[in-house]
């Protein structure tokens, strides 16, 4: 059995011109008629095209490889059926014999069927093209518009670089398949097909091509015809979307790597050539690039952290957001019962809810940016003391005084580095309600408030006061309950956001 050359060994070459070619088509169309809907279709597609082209250059059958005799339907003698050999000589053999002769060496011989690998990897990653190119236009077409060229439909350039950009990602991910279909592993033998890394490939393509096609069914339903279309501050926190707030991004890099491990089956039997060996290895660049592009660059930094400012800002259910985002795991499906009590370190690390993706509103937010500089003016103005005379003009009152209620306000707060939400409900009580002695503007002294260092503390690393004694250190009552804030309480949920839309590995973004 033996594959077409072109260009080189590995059809890198012939892809990446390929690959080139058609997003230029695309492209010029898209730049020509400022035209956004067949962008991603643009992208998903190329990966079936490739697949199909590869696939196609790996010529043959096990009947026709130089060693086995192939099967002719016809032949000059008029005797029926016969097996002919390579050379065109006919071997005398029955078509019967064919049949089992066929039968015994596609199963039964010791490298397998040579085409079944590269049939299973092309398929997979075909599918994976087609469902999600075709996906992406049916939403595109409803929405009708992509935001994410407002700001480069109108400029060459940038908008080139989105097409190149494009260009890399489809060429490099295809690089298993691509590979595997190469004369440089196609002409060598090859394990059955059916080893432990080919099962484990299909059963985990299986399950990543069934989470993100649900995910991103489940998510345009609740969109369109779900809560989402009566309630635009709703939170998809059903289906899959309740283990994973992000499930379509995790069954795209599951099912990438599932493609990798069937490919690589030649490499890991020893069957080939050593260059052909390093090169199948190295194809791990294409579900490596998908996942740092997912993890860093379209995915989760577009979608976490900007999602959750839109709603501080937009005041649209913040905090039901946020208990969503304290309940569910960022990537990796997790029962939320099991989520929610995880210690931060654990989230900080192999859960990957990592401070990049974290919203804080005192550095974020829209609205703590506009409120800052007026703070910050009437802050240098009051000095250090500032806060001193706050308390003392808050108690140099008359007796028929009153002090208005402070407003109840989402107040961050920091749990081992992570940090988390809880609602003030404090109201500042009356002067009236106060004690005489506070009233009285001559007799009342503010007590003196030591800072949080000079005071005594448990030795912790976070400088907590040790119990009642440092409450009283600081003026405050002694049996005033603490505030929780544990792993468990929705209320401190931490500040990790999540989009919660329908946002796709495929949508590039710059």
């Amino acid at each position: 059995m033996g594959s077409v050359y072109a260009l080189d060994d590995f059809y890198l070459a012939i892809t990446l011109l390929i690959t080139i070619a058609y997003q230029l088509s695309f492209f010029t169309v898209a730049w020509l008629k400022k035209f956004d809907k067949l962008t991603d279709f643009a992208g998903g597609t190329n990966f079936v095209v490739l697949a199909i082209i590869t696939l196609s250059f790996a010529a043959g059958s096990p009947a026709s490889s130089p060693s086995t005799p192939y099967y002719s339907s016809s032949n000059s003698s008029g005797n029926g059926d016969e097996m002919v050999d390579n050379d065109g000589e006919d071997s005398g053999v029955s078509g019967d014999e064919v049949t089992k002769r066929a039968v015994q060496y596609f199963y039964d011989s010791e490298y397998g069927p040579p085409n079944a690998r590269r049939v299973i990897a092309s398929i997979f990653i075909m599918l994976w093209g087609a469902r999600l190119s075709g996906f992406l236009l049916f939403r595109i077409l409803k929405t009708g518009k992509d935001d994410r060229f407002d700001d480069k439909r109108d400029k060459f350039f940038p908008f080139l670089g989105f097409w190149v950009f494009q260009m890399l990602w489809v060429w490099t991910v295809s690089l298993p398949v691509t590979i595997l279909n190469s004369p440089a592993v196609g002409n060598a033998s090859q394990p059955n097909f059916g080893q432990g890394r080919d099962i484990a490939g299909v059963i985990l393509f299986i399950l990543g091509f069934v989470v993100e096609s649900v995910g991103d069914a489940q998510k345009y339903r609740f969109k369109m015809v779900g809560r989402g279309k009566t309630d635009k501050g709703a939170v998809c926190d059903t289906g899959v979307w309740s283990w994973s707030r992000h499930p379509n991004y995790f069954g795209e890099i599951l099912l990438q790597f599932s493609i990798f491990m069937i490919c690589v089956t030649p490499a890991a039997a020893g069957t080939v050539s050593q260059r052909a060996h390093d090169a199948l290895y190295a194809s791990i660049l294409g579900p490596f690039f998908l996942t740092l592009l997912l993890l860093f660059v379209s995915g989760l930094p577009l979608n976490e952290r900007p999602a959750a400012k839109k709603r501080y800002d937009q005041g649209n259910n913040y905090e039901g957001y946020m208990e969503w985002v304290h309940r569910t795991s960022i990537l990796i499906p997790l029962p939320p019962q099991i989520y929610q009590y995880a210690p931060i370190w654990l989230r900080r690390t192999l859960l990957m809810e990592w401070p990049i993706y974290v919203f804080d509103p005192a550095k974020h937010s829209d609205k703590a940016k506009d409120g800052g500089a007026g703070a910050a003016e009437e802050g240098r103005a009051g000095g250090d003391d500032g806060e001193s005379a706050r308390l003392a003009s808050a108690g140099a009152g008359t007796s028929g005084a009153k002090q208005a209620p402070s407003t109840s306000t989402t107040q961050p707060s920091e749990i081992d580095g992570a940090p988390a939400y809880t609602k003030d409900t404090s109201t500042a009580p009356d002067a009236k309600q106060q004690p005489p002695e506070l009233l009285d503007s001559k007799s009342a002294a503010v007590p003196s408030r030591k800072p949080v260092s000079e005071l005594p503390g448990d030795g912790n690393d976070r400088g907590e006061l040790p119990g009642s004694e440092a409450a009283a250190e600081v003026g405050a009552p002694v049996d005033q309950p603490p505030v929780e804030m544990g792993g468990g309480s929705a209320g401190a949920a931490p500040a990790e956001s999540n989009s919660g839309g329908a946002g796709r590995g495929a949508e590039l973004h710059f």
